[in-house]
């Protein structure tokens, strides 16, 4: 199996949430589609009000057109967790402040024990948000505490992670995962 432990406490939680059902994973799903609406909407709502539950929308009926064999997709919760890193960054970027990072950054670490891609394009967002010029005028005085606030965070899930691997002697298996299934899907 492709997965890693964060795909797998995310299954945990929604079938302890929504019940063991096919209905529990349509509501998951429909959170998930909300969620990312969401998401886009605070990210371009400061400059186009329309733009954000468009796009919104349309994710939504993109991913919803695949049908029922994509419920409880990891590149869905991938990519929501994502998104919500990238509306926390521009938060970030717009008002100056660094613990807008922290909380993108938690967000980010959690999507990488999804599905470790996710650290490469934290790492870019991150970048960006530090070398960008503008908006990022009280930034140039903040950006060490800009790096800690970007990686510390984003370093807590994936701990975690570790730590329920090593507690539950899967090194083996885990490895197998990142080394030889992981690349074949990514």
């Amino acid at each position: 199996d492709v997965n890693l432990a964060g795909a797998y406490a995310v299954e945990c939680l929604v079938m302890h949430t929504f019940g063991r059902g096919a209905l529990a994973w349509r509501v998951y799903e429909i959170a998930l589609g909300l969620a990312g609406a969401g998401a886009m909407t605070a990210i371009a709502w400061p400059e186009d009000r329309l733009a954000g539950p468009l796009a919104g929308a349309l994710f939504f009926l993109i991913h919803g057109r695949d049908g029922i064999a994509e419920l409880g997709q990891r590149d869905l919760l991938m990519a929501v967790l994502l998104l919500w890193a990238v509306a926390l960054a521009l938060a970030a970027m717009r008002s100056g402040r660094v613990a807008w990072v922290a909380a993108a950054a938690t967000l980010a670490g959690f999507a990488a024990t999804v599905k470790p891609t996710a650290a490469v394009f934290w790492l870019a967002t991150l970048l960006f948000v530090a070398f960008a010029r503008e908006g990022l005028g009280s930034f140039r005085s903040k950006r060490a505490r800009l790096w800690i606030a970007g990686v510390a965070p984003f370093l807590i899930a994936p701990v975690v992670e570790l730590a329920v691997i090593a507690h539950d002697g899967a090194w083996s298996g885990f490895w197998f995962v990142v080394a030889r299934l992981d690349p074949l899907h990514n």
